[in-house]
Formats: structure tokens, sequence, C-alpha cells
């Protein structure tokens, strides 16, 4: 027969193998498609969290770029070895007067003390004396009326 035309049953076998390896490919195609966006999809994710780290980590940099500054300014108010000094042998020469004004106030308290021990014994001499005179007044008194010597007797 004639070589050129071509068998009918292999015709439909090849067009149903053409139809069957372009819905593999086109399938493939898809499945190179959905792979494609799922690569773009987390590509971009993993772009959008890096992002948010960096931002993170750039808040915490300005944030310890302040207190570095902060701290540095405080450093700045420290005084110096010869301020300290100076400020030590003030306040030394403070405290010498302090103690020199305390042991003074201390002094004169102990001489008021004195002088009040004294004025309460000499107060006590007197009363002790003041007693006796009075008991001897009494004795050489004599009542006048009969009424004072039974209340003198009593």
């Amino acid at each position: 027969m004639n070589s050129d035309l071509p068998e009918p049953s292999n015709t439909a076998k090849d067009t149903n193998n053409a139809q069957e390896t372009k819905a593999k490919k086109q399938n493939r195609g898809g499945f190179v498609v959905f792979i494609a966006w799922m690569a773009l999809f987390f590509t971009t994710i993993g772009i959008a969290v890096g992002y948010n780290h960096w931002l993170r980590i750039h808040d915490k940099a300005k944030a310890n770029k302040i207190n570095i500054e902060a701290i540095q300014q405080e450093l700045s108010n420290v005084p110096s070895n010869e301020q300290l000094t100076n400020i030590r042998s003030e306040l030394l020469k403070k405290t010498d007067e302090v103690q020199e004004q305390a042991s003074k106030a201390l002094t004169q308290t102990q001489k008021y003390t004195k002088q009040s021990q004294h004025y309460a014994e000499t107060i006590d001499a007197q009363v002790a004396e003041m007693t006796q005179i009075q008991a001897r007044l009494q004795l050489h008194t004599r009542p006048s009326t009969s009424k004072d010597w039974t209340l003198s007797e009593i």
C-alpha cells in the first residue's frame, strides 16, 4: 500500500500520545509555576522577617548609643582625684572644727554641772542649817497662852 499514508490505528495512538505528552507538559508547567510562586512567597517572607529583625537591632543600637552618651556625660561630671582630695581636706577641717566646738560645749556643760552640784549642796546645807535654827528658836520661844503651851507639849 501507500507508505505515505499514515495508518489509521497508529495516527490515533500518536494523537493520544501527543495529547498525553501535552497534558503532562502542562501539568509540569503548572507545577513549575507553583514552585516559582512558592519560592517568591518564601523569599518575600524571608525579606520581611529579615527587615523586621534589622529594625529591632537598629532600635537597640540607637538605644545603646543614647545610653552610652548619657554614661559619658555622667563620667564627665565625676570629680577628678585632685577635686576629691580637696573635698576630703575640707571635710577633715570641718570635722575638726565640729569636734573642737563639741569639746568646748562639753567642757562648758561639765562646768555648769559642777556649779549646779555646788549650788545644790550649798542649798541643802543651808536648808539643814535653817531647820536647826528654826528648831532652836522654837525651843527658846515660850508660848504665851495656855493653848500654846498645850500645843507645844503635844
